[in-house]
């Protein structure tokens, strides 16, 4: 969530990684950022298609699959590819200037960090450096 707000109201990063969150703050004037969300569709708190009224998650935000298509828009990126194995599935649109949106859902991961989280966004930081 601070990641994506930080993307938001500062010209500081080249890019941005976000596990299990959601995006809450407005943001009339983006600058184009690569993004990686990583997120678990067993996730009780953040909810992949959002939160309808009544549910009993903790975290009331916009759908993830609405918040990766704003990435995209705002980075000018062409149709995502999508990959699948067993229980992962890679969305991955590239744009202008080395920048891409990725994301990356995880079947059977709940609200927390995943095993190879941290490999995985050190990889893609290094493809994109301001």
């Amino acid at each position: 969530m601070l990641a994506h707000t930080m993307a938001c109201r500062t010209d500081l990063f080249a890019v941005i990684g976000v596990v299990a969150a959601t995006m809450f703050d407005p943001c009339p004037d983006p600058r184009p950022t690569s993004v990686m969300h990583i997120q678990g569709m067993a996730d009780n708190l953040v909810k992949f298609n959002g939160t309808p009224k009544g549910d009993t998650a903790t975290v009331d935000g916009p759908p993830i699959p609405d918040v990766n298509a704003f990435w995209r828009r705002v980075d000018d990126c062409a149709p995502p590819e999508v990959s699948k194995n067993e229980t992962v599935t890679i969305t991955a649109a590239k744009c202008p200037d080395n920048r891409e949106v990725v994301l990356v859902t995880v079947d059977d991961l709940g609200h927390k960090w995943p095993d190879n989280a941290a490999a995985a966004f050190w990889k893609f930081f290094e493809r994109h450096p301001k």
